[in-house]
């Protein structure tokens, strides 16, 4: 079977396709595998630098920041109306969330047990999550004190965001960056 010139130039476009979705799919396992959880990133807020930033899904908070005082980098929940979360301006700080130094301390050597292959580690005393939501500590953005998420302080400042409304009377969403 002789080829055409316009089979040439078919096959030549499919292995061109083919060698671009390679290129990109590479690029994308990379960055993927150097940022977390498939590359999902979550909101992070400096606490000294006062600005968002952003970091792999499972860093665990307080994190290092950007600069500034160490370990003052918490995380951030961020709203938007909808459709706005890509513009900066439009989007707010619905509230600040970080970990006791206990349970960070036992979410860490949980995670280097696991990374081990020591998959029987347990998580002791947060076996229980209301545990867990006791030592996850909230508050809003410009207040000092943090709240436990189980008290009715920490529940009220995790849902009144929810109460706040867009100019056309929908109600925010949750941004990723």
């Amino acid at each position: 079977m002789a080829i055409t010139v316009g089979n040439a130039v078919k096959v030549s476009i499919a292995i061109a396709a083919l060698s671009v979705a390679g290129v990109f799919a590479a690029s994308h396992l990379r960055r993927a595998a150097a940022s977390g959880e498939d590359g999902l990133q979550a909101w992070f807020f400096d606490e000294s630098e006062q600005r968002l930033y952003t970091v792999p899904r499972d860093t665990l908070p307080p994190h290092a920041g950007v600069g500034g005082a160490a370990n003052d980098g918490v995380r951030a929940v961020v709203v938007a109306c909808r459709d706005a979360c890509q513009d900066a301006s439009a989007r707010r700080i619905a509230y600040l969330e970080t970990y006791t130094p206990e349970l960070k301390d036992s979410m860490e050597k949980i995670r280097a047990a696991r990374a081990r292959g020591d998959m029987d580690v347990g998580p002791g005393k947060f076996a229980d999550k209301g545990a867990v939501i006791a030592s996850t500590l909230v508050r809003r953005e410009g207040e000092s004190t943090w709240h436990s998420m189980s008290s009715k302080e920490g529940n009220a400042i995790v849902t009144e965001w929810q109460s706040w409304a867009c100019p056309d009377g929908r109600g925010l969403v949750v941004c990723t960056p």
